[in-house]
This record gives C-alpha cells, sequence and structure tokens, in this order.
C-alpha cells in the first residue's frame, strides 16, 4: 500500500524541516552539548512541523547509528519505527484531545517513572494537542515536570498556547518554549519542486501554482502542497491543485479557486481533459469524486 505523499516526505532529519531552523539548530546543539531540557513546548500554526520536529529529535536520543553531527541516520529500525509513528517502547505518542482528563495525566505520571529500555536511550512523549489537557490535569503532571525521572523528556505541541496559560501558567516556567514560524510561498514552492523531483514528475515554472491568494490567506504548508481530496500527480500534471472544488468558466478560460488560489490556463485543461468554459463545473466535481 502506498503511503499519503505527506507521510512519504515527512523529514527525517534537523536539516531537513523548512524554515524550523531555529529551533532545529538548538535541539541538535543541545544533544552535542549534552545540555537537553526534560520538558518542551512546540508553539505553531497547524502543519509547520511541532509534531515533526518532536520525532526528529526522539530518532536522534534513541538511533541505534549515532552520527557526529547528532542528526538521525533515519534509516536503523529505531528510527523507522519513530519516524512512522509505529509502536516503540520509549517514544510514546498521545492525542492530549482524547487523554485530557486527570486520569489521564495520572497514568502518565506514572508510566514516566519507568527507565528507558537500555543505558543509551531516553523515553520521550510526544504530546499533541497539549492545550485541550484540563487544569487538573496539567496540576497532576506539574510534580513530574518539576522533577523529572533521568532520560525522560516531555514533548507538548500546540496550536493555542495562550490556553495553557490560561489553565495551568506555572507550566510554562517549567518547559522550553520554541515559536515555529508560518511556511511562506517561498518555501512551500521549493518543497514542491523537491516531492515533484523526487516522484519523477516534470513539470515548468508556467505549469506551477500561482500564489497570490496563498499569500493572502497564509494557509498552512502541508495542507497546501498535498491536498488530500485528489491525486496530487494528476493535479500537478493538470498545473493546477483542486482544493475546494469551486470552478468558473469565463471568457474561454477557466479559473480554479482553490487553497493555492492557482489558476490553470484554458489550453492545458482542454488538451488534457476535454474541459470547456460550459462543461468545466461538471468536469471538475466528477474528478473530485
Amino acid at each position: 500500500m502506498s503511503l499519503a505523499l505527506a507521510r512519504k516526505y515527512r523529514p527525517r532529519r534537523f536539516a531537513d524541516v523548512a524554515v524550523q531552523s531555529h529551533v532545529a539548530t538548538t535541539l541538535r546543539n543541545a544533544i552535542g552539548s549534552d545540555r537537553l531540557g526534560h520538558a518542551y513546548l512546540f508553539c505553531g500554526p497547524r502543519g509547520t512541523g511541532k509534531t515533526t520536529l518532536a520525532r526528529v529529535l526522539a530518532m536522534a536520543l534513541n538511533c541505534e547509528r549515532k552520527r557526529p553531527d547528532h542528526e538521525p541516520c533515519g534509516e536503523c529500525p529505531s528510527c523507522q519505527r519513530i519516524w512512522s509513528g509505529g509502536a516503540s517502547l520509549d517514544v510514546i505518542e498521545l492525542d492530549a484531545a482524547s487523554n485530557r482528563g486527570v486520569e489521564d495525566a495520572r497514568e502518565l505520571r506514572e508510566r514516566a517513572m519507568y527507565a528507558p529500555s537500555g543505558d543509551d536511550r531516553h523515553k520521550i512523549y510526544i504530546l499533541d494537542e497539549a492545550h485541550m489537557l484540563t487544569r487538573e490535569a496539567w496540576n497532576t503532571l506539574l510534580k513530574v515536570l518539576e522533577e523529572p525521572p533521568p532520560r525522560v523528556i516531555f514533548v507538548f505541541a500546540t496550536t493555542d498556547p495562550q490556553k495553557i496559560q490560561q489553565a495551568a501558567a506555572p507550566v510554562l516556567s517549567r518547559v522550553q518554549r520554541f515559536d515555529l514560524r508560518r511556511i511562506g510561498p517561498a518555501e512551500v514552492r521549493e518543497r514542491l519542486r523537491t516531492v515533484l523531483a523526487a516522484e519523477g514528475i516534470g513539470v515548468s515554472v508556467v505549469s506551477m501554482p500561482s500564489w497570490e491568494l496563498f499569500e493572502k490567506q497564509s494557509r498552512e504548508y502541508r495542507d497546501e502542497v498535498l491536498p488530500p481530496h485528489v491525486s496530487a500527480r494528476l493535479a500537478i500534471e493538470a498545473g493546477i491543485s483542486f482544493g475546494w472544488s469551486r470552478y468558473v468558466g469565463d471568457k474561454g478560460a477557466v479559473i480554479a479557486l482553490d487553497r493555492f488560489g492557482a489558476s490553470a490556463p484554458y489550453q492545458i485543461l482542454m488538451e488534457k481533459f476535454g474541459f470547456t468554459a460550459a462543461n468545466a463545473s461538471a468536469k471538475v466535481k466528477q474528478m473530485v469524486r
């Protein structure tokens, strides 16, 4: 079974994480100098790389083939399990939106007291959507964040740090906070070119999506590069991305109003799919289904 492109091209090294070099460099240097924090808070919009950075950090700490530049190898069994989100004794990912109560926090606190599986390994707990934890859950975790067991690291990821401030302000003084930057149009374009080259798809500058509406809407990286509703290959080869499925035929041209704001010349659509101004809407609806 083929992987979705968002998973297939998820970064495996700190250097591959787009735009977030300020975070990646700090974490890599902390590993090299053996000055790791016991808890991190990654803040930023959806799709900017919070969970990816957490996984890369876990990979680097538990990699079976340590590298002098403190990057994970990305190929050993440990790295593969962590990167894919598979089962791992030492890396536990939890969705705080569905494990948000005091009982969940108490169980997590008790599990954290167990040592990692090896003397050279770390136990990492990754909590996504951390702002969904209740006040009581944060209070339960407060003690273990103040006095963490050896070689245990907590990574909290959130899109709304203000909720954590309101629910559990003392927690913020016990974690290292990193604010991730929003991905810009230039970085998205470059990443798209990389994915296209890796997939063996030829594309010209003319057929790349336009970015005017993207700049205005400033939507997230993962959703823009890899639209979930249709085959990315089909979308790219047509020079268009099918996002919101809203199409207008006007004066011999078909304009696609989608997440990119991409505009596809009528000639491209006509040659590849037999589009006309009269049948554009019906054809697109049929393709997106």
